[in-house]
């Protein structure tokens, strides 16, 4: 009667274990995890490797890198501006140095002044207008705005709201691991009566497979015990 109780025993701790396993399927996803679908045989392995995921030297990382990333689109929104300022002010060095070529002193003052005709004017503004064209100055402004990105990368890296932020990810990564900590704790546990379930009505099973041969050895025993008398 035990043994004929095995399988639904079995198969009753079996959902249990599953419906643990699903409830921990949710629980990592809601805490933004990836990882392979839970089941009996690899869920230790599983929450092993994201436990390791979330050490502090990764949650560290993590959360620099998250950081760096969202930092580096906003900075990288702003190019075209950040080129604008480079160019005007690569633009006003190159109008020096025309104008110094040129000996022309007070430019802007003379110019107001009526002291300098259209002509020259034009003039000064076609040679700039060559050598901001130029494949050199141009290179020269793609080279500083990438300068001014990078710094004003840094820059927003270091500021204290940001190291603010990297500080927060590593906390929440920390609770992270040890709430996955927590759960394989649980799993464990269940685990331990789970394979204790199992070893019982293995054990069952093996009781009434040797009764039923001893039953048969028994009759086996009588039937030829009467057939001694018979002969005797």
């Amino acid at each position: 009667k035990l043994s004929s109780n095995s399988a639904t025993l079995n198969g009753g701790a079996e959902q249990v274990f599953n419906t643990l396993l699903s409830t921990a399927d949710t629980q990592i996803a809601a805490a933004g995890l990836t990882a392979d679908k839970l089941t009996i045989k690899n869920y230790d392995s599983v929450l092993e490797g994201l436990i390791s995921s979330l050490s502090d030297e990764n949650a560290q990382k993590l959360a620099y890198n998250t950081a760096l990333e969202t930092v580096t689109a906003t900075v990288n929104s702003q190019k075209d501006v950040i080129r604008t300022a480079v160019e005007a002010t690569v633009r006003k060095s190159v109008t020096e140095q025309v104008l110094a070529a040129a000996g022309l002193d007070q430019y802007d003052a003379a110019v107001a002044a009526g002291q300098v005709s259209e002509e020259v004017q034009a003039q000064v503004s076609t040679a700039v207008s060559t050598q901001m064209s130029s494949s050199a100055v141009q290179t020269a402004i793609d080279s500083n705005t990438e300068a001014q990105i990078q710094s004003l990368i840094e820059t927003n890296m270091n500021s204290e709201e940001v190291q603010s932020q990297i500080q927060a990810g590593v906390a929440k990564a920390q609770a992270g691991r040890k709430s996955l900590q927590a759960l394989k704790t649980q799993l464990d546990s269940y685990n331990t009566f789970y394979q204790g379930v199992l070893s019982y009505t293995a054990g069952v099973d093996q009781a009434n497979e040797g009764a039923q041969q001893i039953l048969a050895g028994t009759y086996t025993l009588k039937d030829g015990t009467g057939s001694l008398v018979s002969g005797a």
